[in-house]
């Protein structure tokens, strides 16, 4: 599986989302709740023996922000269409001078491809 999927399936949830984080201006303001933030890589390692081939293990998180309290439904969404065939550790907590809560997966993919060059 590569990054490219785990991205495309977020984009089809039609729910806002960024890598990192938004970056608020007047010109494109921060966009209503929910939203969603991933994070990739948080760590990732090649391995290739043959210089022709690359294994890459890659820790990826996805955040869910949500207004005041926890959004089921779209928590089963993203653990249904985007996670579906990913094992992940689910965090869940509340930012209090927010005032929103976040859902947070954290779960590694393993990439396998071809080395350029």
């Amino acid at each position: 599986m590569k990054t490219d999927t785990i991205i495309q399936r977020i984009r089809n949830t039609g729910l806002p989302y960024t890598e990192i984080e938004f970056q608020g201006t007047i010109e494109t303001p921060f966009p209503q709740l929910p939203y969603i933030v991933y994070i990739k890589p948080l760590i990732e390692e090649d391995k290739s023996d043959d210089g022709a081939v690359y294994i890459r293990r890659v820790k990826m998180a996805i955040e869910l922000y949500t207004d005041r309290t926890p959004e089921e439904v779209l928590e089963k969404k993203i653990e249904e269409e985007v996670l579906k065939d990913i094992e992940y550790k689910k965090y869940q907590t509340k930012i209090e001078n927010e005032d929103i809560t976040q859902t947070a997966y954290e779960f590694s993919i393993i990439e396998k491809g071809k080395i350029n060059g």
